[in-house]
């Protein structure tokens, strides 16, 4: 049941990035992230599982990803690997960095 109640969680998420890029794809915004999705990673340690989650979206809905470093889960160290297999720009949140900062200073961080 946990497997399936997270596959449901991925379906439904998908769903709802799909509706954000139909309506930036309405407004006529660009396939960018200048008109960004910002999202969390999701659960920890699933990092691979969001590679390919990502890696395998539509385009109007991957170009638009950001990632944020949360307190929890994804440190900006963590996104930045993320990033270089996804090509989804990470963005600095200094408040979640404060609780989750894989010992890195804000400057650093940045």
């Amino acid at each position: 049941m946990f497997r399936w109640r997270r596959l449901n969680v991925i379906q439904n998420s998908i769903k709802n990035l799909a509706h954000h890029a139909w309506i930036f794809d309405s407004m006529g915004l660009d396939n960018t992230p200048y008109y960004s999705i910002n999202i969390h990673g999701g659960v920890r340690g699933e990092s691979e599982n969001l590679i390919n989650q990502v890696n395998n979206l539509p385009l109007n809905i991957k170009n638009r990803l950001t990632f944020e470093n949360d307190e929890k889960c994804y440190s900006v160290v963590q996104l930045y690997e993320i990033y270089k297999k996804t090509n989804v720009p990470v963005v600095y949140d200094w408040h979640h960095h404060h609780f989750n900062n894989d010992n890195l200073t804000p400057e650093e961080a940045s």
